[in-house]
């Protein structure tokens, strides 16, 4: 399990640290001209603010955030605009959740919790080096939209055309960075 704590988010942003180990980085596939699917298996620890940020991908802004206990949101950023859903009595602090994010180019991009289908959007937008980002909705050094919380991750996986890519258990760190276990050196790091 990894605990990230207040104000130290963690990234899957293999680019940044191991550009020369790949063909194909896992966090290049997180883009609306690729087909994915992640998953994300997490417990809130707390909150420091009205509005956290469990997860956001960068620089397009597309984020799950938690309010309270009744009330929470994703916005998914698409070529049209940006779509947003409010989700209901879904999560929980000190619960474990799963949210599973699925794109199929040029269709629909649909995000689950717990097995709950809480958006379908259509068209996905594309950059060429997008970032995940756990625990935050923006990285430190920018002044505005972090969002911080206290987030444990328990498992996280990543396809591409239906190919695991990397597979993350947090049970095995080098220098900050949580090993892949698909070999593939989709590192997720410390920010």
């Amino acid at each position: 399990m990894l605990s990230i704590r207040n104000k130290e988010p963690w990234a899957f942003w293999p680019t940044r640290v191991s550009p020369s180990f790949f063909d194909f980085a896992g966090n290049k596939a997180i883009s609306g001209k690729y087909n994915f699917k992640f998953e994300l298996d997490f417990t809130i620890r707390k909150t420091y603010e009205d509005k956290s940020t469990i997860f956001s991908i960068l620089p397009i802004y597309t984020s799950l955030n938690y309010y309270n206990e009744h009330m929470s949101n994703i916005d998914v950023h698409t070529e049209d605009g940006m779509a947003w859903s409010e989700i209901k009595d879904t999560i929980f602090i000190n619960r474990k959740h799963k949210v599973t994010i699925e794109n199929k180019v040029g269709s629909n991009f649909i995000a689950y919790i717990d097995g709950k289908e809480v958006i379908k959007a259509k068209n996905f937008s594309h950059v060429d080096d997008p970032q995940l980002l756990f625990g935050a909705g923006n990285f430190p050094w920018h002044n505005e939209n972090h969002h911080y919380c206290d987030l444990d991750l328990h498992e996280f996986k990543m396809y591409h055309n239906n190919n695991l890519i990397s597979h993350h258990l947090f049970e095995k760190f080098i220098y900050e960075k949580s090993f892949d276990l698909t070999d593939n050196c989709n590192l997720i790091h410390k920010v």
